[in-house]
């Protein structure tokens, strides 16, 4: 201990502050270590994993737009033009001889309704992958920006008496 009461206040002080900084040290540790979400980042399985999962994303994504390329590229092919007017005449020229048959048979032309559009459980299916694409994509814009918007907490200045 010092020579005098003030020496003697001075180096408890100084205790003190060390004392401090030690123990929030080891608070930050100890919220780190039982922060699962820390800790899983801090896991190289887990980054592989999520690097994986990304990727295959981007891939689901990458076939599902060739997919639809393809598709597209194949319908304005003139054999596909072609094929489709001559479906949409053969079904009209049916339908014409369906009730012409009803007509000279003295029956009342019977109407169907038309036809319902085609199976629309795969719209709906697309609809719901292009929506979960949109929604990861946000989650990962917002995960990949979150660093540069946290704020950190106040640092306190550096203590002279300690140096």
């Amino acid at each position: 201990m010092g020579e005098t009461a003030a020496d003697t206040a001075r180096e408890i002080a100084a205790l003190r502050r060390e004392t401090e900084q030690l123990l929030d040290a080891l608070e930050q540790r100890a919220r780190q270590g039982l922060d699962l979400r820390h800790v899983a980042m801090a896991h190289p399985a887990f980054r592989l994993a999520r690097g994986a999962a990304v990727a295959g994303g981007v891939l689901v994504v990458l076939a599902l737009w060739y997919r639809s390329y393809r598709r597209a590229q194949a319908a304005r092919r003139p054999l596909a033009r072609l094929r489709r007017e001559a479906a949409a005449l053969g079904a009209e020229a049916l339908t014409r001889a369906r009730l012409a048959g009803q007509a000279l048979r003295g029956a009342e032309p019977i109407r169907e309704p038309p036809a319902a559009s085609a199976a629309p459980a795969p719209r709906v299916l697309r609809a719901l992958a292009a929506s979960a694409t949109l929604a990861g994509a946000a989650y990962l814009a917002r995960k990949l920006a979150e660093p540069q918007w946290r704020p950190e907490p106040p640092r306190p200045p550096p203590d002279a008496s300690a140096c």
